[in-house]
């Protein structure tokens, strides 16, 4: 009888080590899968966040930059077009008149021509002429795309790019969230193995199988993602 007892008791520690290494497998594989997805979580976070900064950043960018060749440059190369046509239209006038009528429109005439030289000096865009429209105008569009040139950090700035980044983080820290339920399951079974001797040989193989799914199943997450 004892014989027979003692292959009976070599048996049990076997089993029962086999469910321990069960549990501890499962719950270090979902220590592991967890903080890895939520390390991916948090970094989606802050690059969703880093993408509404840069947007912000990149359009009141835009937005200084046209304010400032629309509202200020191109006023000024408005202004000193404007004076220099009416500099020639009233020499133009003054051509055909006499006496003190020409000798007003030349006064006039100096008078825009002096305007002109006062706004080509506080602007040297102004009278630039590689900005000179073929109209005779100012070549905003030109003007804002040298400007905007000037800060290529600025133009580089992709907030489109910068959030599918994030939402690719967020979406792969989801999918790592469904492995540890796949390997939480397989815990499950172990614990249950724990409890029900009987049913050891099916849950604890089962549970093995469970959580070598759930590995390769945040595997496949991070070598696809």
């Amino acid at each position: 009888m004892e014989g027979a007892r003692e292959p009976n008791a070599r048996r049990r520690p076997t089993s029962h080590t086999t469910v321990a290494v069960l549990l501890a497998v499962a719950a270090v594989l979902a220590a592991a899968i967890g903080a890895r997805a939520a390390l991916l979580a948090d970094e989606g976070s802050d690059t969703w966040h880093g993408a509404v900064r840069a947007d912000v950043k990149a359009g009141a960018a835009v937005v200084e930059d046209s304010r400032f060749v629309y509202g200020e440059e191109a006023a000024q190369a408005f202004q000193l077009t404007e004076a220099k046509l009416r500099a020639r239209e009233l020499r133009k006038e003054a051509s055909d008149r006499s006496g003190e009528a020409k000798a007003l429109l030349e006064a006039q005439a100096k008078e825009q021509d002096q305007l002109a030289q006062t706004l080509s000096q506080s602007s040297s865009v102004a009278g630039d002429p590689r900005y000179a429209a073929r109209d005779g105008g100012f070549d905003a569009v030109r003007r804002l795309a040298d400007r905007r040139a000037k800060n290529p950090e600025l133009t580089r700035l992709d907030p489109d790019a910068t959030e599918k980044r994030g939402a690719d983080r967020s979406r792969e820290a989801s999918l790592l969230v469904g492995a540890v339920v796949i390997v939480a399951i397989a815990f499950l079974l172990g614990a249950l193995a724990e409890g029900f001797p009987g049913l050891r040989r099916i849950l604890v193989p089962a549970g093995f199988a469970i959580a070598g799914i759930g590995l390769v199943a945040a595997l496949a997450v991070e070598v696809s993602l």
